[in-house]
């Protein structure tokens, strides 16, 4: 028996070994056989972060400091991704030089800087690995089925979502691995109990939180859902799934302290970040302004890759516009020019978001509930027509699991990334990248389908033929 359960043991390093190699191989592929990119939008306030920590020590507001700004502290965004940057340039003279460069010239100033991002990009390569390495843990956790493990790790790597954002300078690089860690320790902390596994998720969450902060809010979501998991799926008791979320709660804390601490010392409260929250509102808020007639034509505009060209070819040019993100009177642009009034407005950035939220959203609650609703689809669809198969599919594998047992462990798959699907469609314009954590979803729901499927064929054939009818032919 020690020697069966040796083999499997082995069997199952070997597999993981396997699938990570894998990952490896097809995102570096990916990320390197295209040409090294410059710094661009958002990723020129990351780069600017990083160079000032490196030349100061210090963690600035990066692109959202004025010109003639001293080198003070900031928080505007999560500490994360521009702390992991200065960190590689530590040790890469070539790379610190190159984020000094794009860092001094934005935009296309930096067109004659230099694009030494080899070794940034080569890291982001494996951490970008290990997220879909984790995707295939959790799809083999759930399912306990290496064909629906495997099928779900090409499928993400067909994609090639996450291999994109490995040649970028974004947050997803660090969000997407810690948040993928996370969705695989909570499936294993609600299938089996573990409390080392649950210290584990909450740890993989603050990781994801302090690169994005939007995250910070599922902490009580899957706390509460811990404790129903357990007390639902293993028959514990209230108090053992409260030990686990309790758990969970403090690893995340212990991880997030440091900057916590930091904040409090530095601006007198703990908050993660100040000053993004109101950009973000901003222009989200402006969609409010959208007519009826607008607003169910974004149902259609925003489906992945065809939407907008069916919209433009049934629907007259004055419904679907202004959604676009370039168009003078669009939605985005409008948030653009309120972001500027409502800091006017409100007199203060401490009291710019409340002004936003008191003024836009509970003004007209119920229009911003249903505009959230659209948005919400728009930036769900990742993968494009994956996500379209894979989202029709969640109810029927969701009895599939049922039927097997495996539904709470599924649920701690797909609830944390639909629960940020509709608070960034409440909060954000909701862009794709920001619920790229969906593909796990839609990539194991189609696995299971297509494998259930394969294995119903020989039933089929097998049924069919004891169905045939005897043939009388020729009988007299």
């Amino acid at each position: 028996m020690k020697g069966v359960e040796a083999m499997t043991g082995r069997h199952l390093m070997v597999t993981a070994f396997t699938a990570l190699m894998v990952a490896i191989v097809v995102i570096g592929w990916q990320s390197f056989s295209r040409e090294i990119r410059s710094p661009v939008m958002d990723e020129h306030c990351y780069v600017a972060i990083a160079s000032d920590l490196s030349a100061y020590g210090t963690f600035t507001n990066g692109c959202f400091k004025a010109k003639d700004e001293a080198i003070v502290p900031g928080r505007f965004f999560g500490p994360a991704y521009p702390l992991f940057i200065a960190a590689l340039s530590a040790a890469d003279e070539r790379l610190r030089s190159t984020i000094k460069c794009h860092a001094e010239n934005p935009g296309g100033r930096g067109a004659e800087c230099p694009k030494h991002f080899h070794s940034l990009i080569a890291v982001q390569v494996l951490l970008a690995a290990f997220g879909v390495f984790f995707i295939f843990l959790t799809a083999r956790e759930i399912s306990q089925s290496e064909a629906v493990a495997w099928l779900s790790l090409a499928l993400v790597l067909g994609a090639s979502e996450v291999g994109y954002y490995a040649r970028t300078y974004l947050t997803e690089n660090l969000a997407l691995v810690s948040f993928f860690a996370f969705l695989y320790f909570l499936t294993r902390t609600v299938s089996r109990d573990e409390g080392w596994t649950a210290a584990a998720a909450g740890a993989a969450l603050a990781l994801a939180a302090l690169s994005r902060p939007a995250y910070l809010y599922l902490f009580p979501f899957v706390a509460g859902g811990v404790v129903i998991a357990l007390h639902y799926q293993k028959q514990r008791p209230w108090r053992r799934g409260m030990r686990q979320a309790s758990i969970l709660l403090l690893a995340g804390m212990l991880v997030m302290s440091p900057w916590l601490v930091r904040n409090l010392v530095l601006f007198g409260d703990p908050l993660l970040t100040r000053g993004y929250d109101a950009l973000s509102i901003a222009f989200r808020v402006s969609y409010n302004a959208m007519s009826w007639s607008e607003w169910a034509v974004s149902f259609v505009f925003w489906l992945p890759d065809f939407g907008d060209k069916l919209s433009q070819a049934v629907f007259a040019p004055s419904l679907y516009e202004r959604f676009s993100t370039t168009y003078p009177h669009g939605f985005y642009l409008m948030g653009k020019q309120l972001y500027k009034e409502s800091l006017v407005a409100a007199g203060s950035p401490d009291t710019q978001t409340s002004y936003l939220v008191h003024k836009y959203i509970f003004a007209d609650f119920l229009k911003h509930v249903l505009v959230s609703l659209t948005l919400a689809l728009r930036g769900m669809w990742v993968g494009k027509y994956l996500a379209l198969v894979g989202f029709v599919l969640i109810p029927p594998v969701a009895v599939w699991m049922w039927r097997d047992g495996r539904l709470w462990p599924f649920l701690a798959l797909i609830l944390p990334p639909l629960f940020m699907v509709g608070l960034h469609g409440f909060v954000s314009v909701n862009v794709v990248r920001y619920n790229v954590p969906m593909l796990a979803v839609f990539a194991f729901t189609l696995s299971v389908a297509i494998v259930r499927l394969v294995r119903l064929v020989p039933r089929w054939r097998n049924r069919l033929s004891a169905d045939q009818p005897v043939s009388t032919r020729g009988v007299h």
